[in-house]
Formats: C-alpha cells, sequence, structure tokens
C-alpha cells in the first residue's frame, strides 16, 4: 500500500504526474506510465490521469492511485517552481533592459544637468538616441560625439556661454565637452521654446526650422506648441527620446 505521505520523484515524473493529474481530472481516467525508482524499489504502473483518493491500494484495474497529500505537495512544488520562474524572468527582463538603457557617463551627466536646470532623464535619453553613448560617433551631416553637434552649432553655443571659449572642434569627442556644451544648447533650445517636444524638434531640425512651424498655421495653433511636426525624421526622434525617457525614468526612478 501506497501512504499519503509525500515522495520526492525525478523532476519528469513529477511533471508527469502533474500533467496526468490535469488529464485525470478533465477525463476522469487514468494512464498507466512507466516506472521509476524510489528507495531501491521499482514503483511500476504510476498512472498520470489521477484522482483525490487518500489511501488506495492497485485496485483491480492495476492502477496505483496516489493520495491527496502527495498531490497538495506537487501542487505546490509546481508553484514554487513558477514563482521561481517568474523572479528569474523579472530578472533577466531587467538586466536586458539596463543594458538596453545603461547610465554612462553618469559624473557627466548629473554635474551639468543640475548646474542648467535639466532632467537627467532627458539627457541620458537624448544621449542614447543621438549616439547611442559612442564618444566617437560622427553623423552623415558632420555631428559628432555623444550629443551629436555640429561644428557650427559647437562654435555658436561657445560664444553664448560665459568663458566665450574657443575650443576646437576636435574637442567633441571629448566626453565631458560633448555633455557639456549639449546640454548648454538643449537648455538655450528650452529657453526659446518653452514646450519639451518644441525644443527637442528644434535640437534635431535646427531652431529656425522650428520656428518657421510655429509660424504656419499649418502645424501650430499658437505660436508655441506643434500640433504636428512635418519631417517624419524629427517626428520620430521626438517620440524616440520620450520613450528613452520614460525608460529611465522606470529603470532608475530618474527625474
Amino acid at each position: 500500500m501506497i501512504s499519503s505521505s509525500f515522495i520526492v520523484a525525478p523532476p519528469i515524473v513529477t511533471l508527469t504526474l502533474i500533467v496526468g493529474f490535469f488529464v485525470g481530472l478533465v477525463t476522469g481516467t487514468c494512464v498507466k506510465t512507466s516506472g521509476y525508482q524510489k528507495g531501491g524499489h521499482l514503483i511500476k504502473d504510476a498512472p498520470t490521469g489521477l484522482f483525490f483518493q487518500n489511501h488506495r491500494a492497485a485496485g483491480a484495474d492495476g492502477l496505483l492511485h496516489i493520495g491527496g497529500s502527495f498531490l497538495r505537495a506537487e501542487l505546490l512544488l509546481l508553484a514554487a517552481l513558477l514563482a521561481g520562474a517568474a523572479a528569474l524572468l523579472r530578472a533577466g527582463y531587467r538586466r536586458y533592459m539596463t543594458s538596453a538603457y545603461p547610465l554612462l557617463y553618469t559624473e557627466f551627466v548629473e554635474k551639468y544637468a543640475d548646474e542648467y536646470g535639466l532632467t537627467p532623464s532627458l539627457v541620458y535619453a537624448l544621449i542614447r538616441t543621438e549616439s547611442e553613448f559612442n564618444p566617437d560617433a560622427v553623423s552623415s551631416a558632420g555631428a559628432k560625439g555623444l550629443m551629436q553637434l555640429t561644428d557650427a552649432t559647437f562654435e555658436w553655443v561657445q560664444t553664448r556661454t560665459p568663458e566665450k571659449e574657443e575650443l576646437p572642434v576636435k574637442e567633441l569627442f571629448d566626453p565631458e565637452t560633448n555633455i557639456r556644451y549639449g546640454t548648454y544648447y538643449l537648455l538655450l533650445l528650452s529657453q526659446q521654446f518653452s514646450e519639451q517636444d518644441t525644443f527637442l524638434a528644434a535640437y534635431n531640425a535646427g531652431p529656425g526650422r522650428v520656428k518657421g512651424w510655429l509660424e504656419n498655421a499649418a502645424y501650430s495653433d499658437d505660436g508655441l506648441t506643434l500640433r504636428e511636426i512635418p519631417y517624419a525624421e524629427t517626428a520620430g526622434y521626438v517620440t524616440a527620446v520620450k520613450r528613452s525617457q520614460e525608460m529611465y525614468r522606470e529603470l532608475y526612478d530618474l527625474p
């Protein structure tokens, strides 16, 4: 006779029994499976279709009916395995997402975001969208570095800083210099265009072009915000930065 005490079976048998339990509930039948070893003894004809019976020996039909406490233990084990798998999936998802949305150059991002009153999540999102954190990136238009500043923009921004420096354009490949002037340029655009979508559009398409869109009733109702961005590339850029910013906020609890 098999008692209702808990038996630890090999994983394949455990899975077979659990599946059989649900099959048995639906069909009301028992199906024989091959035997497995327990304590040196071969238990044959273990069923995959199971019934809620607490103390049953093998019946005339040759089938072995497993007790209810065994089933409860098996289901608890299944629940624990599922909970463990869910935890692993969550950890794997977070590891993947943090590698896709990394926090790099944090010293410079946090320093200049704070100095210029910008949200760190926006700066990280913009860098990711512009260069994917590649300090040596060069676009087809000649924009350089982490925040993809053109030579002309870099030279213009330098004239607007209190220091009025005259750094050579090769300095755009220096991460701190690029982030410093990129964030300052973003600050200047945010002062010119108060709404975030609008100054992000200006960062991508240029402030002169965005100013023209704001003056066009086809794209703006109030001259301050864009109802529609006519350039598909710029519209996609603004959307990409905003989505990245949302991910940075979610992953790292950033402002």
